[in-house]
């Protein structure tokens, strides 16, 4: 297993869902900045949902390369977490962009 802080220095907190946290992280050689979405194990209180996360890894890993689709930079896992280094995506976040253009959407019905 490597250790994801090897190679990652971790700043500020980006986002934060269920079962995990998203940070920017700058990789140490190359001054390049990703997201790290950071889970932690303990969370993870059925096999499903261990099963879950790896599926995530296999269908980003597959889907790396597609236009319009986050790149997977690396999948890390420790004792206390699983670390997925994925592309930074800047603007916001998409969950309120989608809810902002269908507002306007349907304010535009509405005229």
């Amino acid at each position: 297993m490597e250790d994801v802080k090897a190679s990652y220095s971790f700043g500020r907190e980006l986002g934060r869902g269920q079962f995990g946290v998203t940070y920017l992280v700058t990789h140490k050689e190359t001054k390049q900045q990703f997201a790290c979405k950071s889970i932690a194990t303990r969370r993870l209180v059925h096999k499903e949902d261990l099963e879950d996360i790896r599926r995530e890894v296999q269908i980003i890993h597959h889907l790396t390369g597609y236009r319009n689709i986050v790149e997977l930079k690396g999948a890390y896992e420790d004792k206390q977490s699983v670390n997925l280094v994925m592309e930074l995506c800047a603007g916001g976040e998409l969950f309120d962009r989608i809810i902002e253009k269908g507002q306007r959407l349907i304010c535009v019905g509405r005229w």
